[in-house]
């Protein structure tokens, strides 16, 4: 039985001269066929796709038709595999000024939740930033956010744990806290790098029972940007209309901290603090537990801090 002759460079060729009731059922009429599924084939496999760009340039003409079925549907596939609940993000490779540079024009491409750039502070601890949204703040706040940006957040929270106030008291929320001047603080041990990329931004802030407006730098989000709804914070300026972060829709794993990089991963976890006062006590401010959930805690008590900053 002798082999087929494939061809070593084949090219995709997705025009086949169809068979007819006419057509001599001889193999000079099957094996070229044949050989040109063979090589379609070939091609495919040896191919390196930009699935992205596939997808995103797809000119789809006719109702229910794509072109390329196969290559699309492998791209599609993977961008499930790195979008989904189940993708953990990969280190961007890149500095934080070349991040900005990039989405202050609006190229999001190649960039995906959760993926992450590690930096280091000026005490020497290890950092991880992950992208929780896109353009997740443009043209809300007051001042209003007009470009385009990623927001990121630090996956676990710093190593060192902080006091809202040293009273037990939630009046004025955070923008009279101490733990706003900590946060301001927390900034200047950030790489010139990284401070230099920071967007600053509007952000609207409960002050108990008062609508605050305000610029930040670094900031913590509300009950509502994490879960989506108001728990134990106030129901109207408790949210601020703020919505809930994209990073936070698709699993609890970005919702649980750990206290310093990786230790969530390692199943330590911690309460962690949000920038909300409890709508029914003087004295406490809302936070993440250890489990995941909305809860609130004394002001005076030590947790963990999360900062969360906008690049572009």
């Amino acid at each position: 039985m002798g082999k087929l002759q494939i061809t070593d460079n084949p090219v995709f060729n997705l025009v086949m001269e169809a068979m007819t009731k006419d057509t001599p059922g001889s193999y000079e009429e099957f094996n070229p066929r044949y050989i040109q599924l063979l090589e379609n084939l070939l091609y495919l496999k040896n191919s390196k796709f930009d699935t992205e760009k596939i997808v995103e340039s797809l000119n789809i003409t006719e109702n229910g038709y794509i072109p390329d079925g196969v290559v699309i549907a492998e791209a599609i596939q993977d961008l499930r595999d790195r979008t989904g609940a189940g993708y953990d993000g990969v280190n961007l490779n890149m500095t934080f000024a070349q991040l900005k540079a990039k989405v202050a024009t609006g190229d999001f491409s190649g960039l995906h939740l959760y993926d992450y750039i590690d930096f280091s502070t000026t005490s020497g601890e290890e950092v991880r930033a992950e992208i929780m949204g896109f353009n997740t703040m443009l043209y809300f706040g007051d001042p209003a956010v007009m470009k385009s940006h990623v927001l990121m957040q630090t996956r676990d929270c710093l190593v060192t744990e902080y006091v809202y106030n040293d009273e037990k008291t939630n009046t004025g929320g955070f923008n009279a806290s101490q733990l706003k001047t900590s946060l301001e603080t927390i900034l200047t041990t950030f790489p010139e790098d990284l401070k230099n990329a920071i967007l600053e931004c509007g952000r609207f802030e409960s002050g108990k029972g008062t609508l605050g407006k305000c610029s930040r730098k670094l900031f913590l989000p509300t009950e509502a940007e994490v879960f989506g709804h108001t728990s134990w914070s106030e129901a109207n300026y408790g949210s601020c209309g703020s919505k809930q972060w994209e990073g936070y829709q698709r699993s609890y794993k970005h919702v649980v901290k750990g206290i310093g990089k990786g230790k969530a991963d390692r199943g330590l976890r911690c309460v962690w603090w949000l920038s909300s006062p409890s709508a029914s006590s003087t004295t406490d401010f809302c936070t993440v537990s250890p489990y995941g959930t909305a809860a609130y805690y004394e002001a005076n008590g030590r947790n963990g801090v999360a900062p969360a900053f906008l690049i572009g």
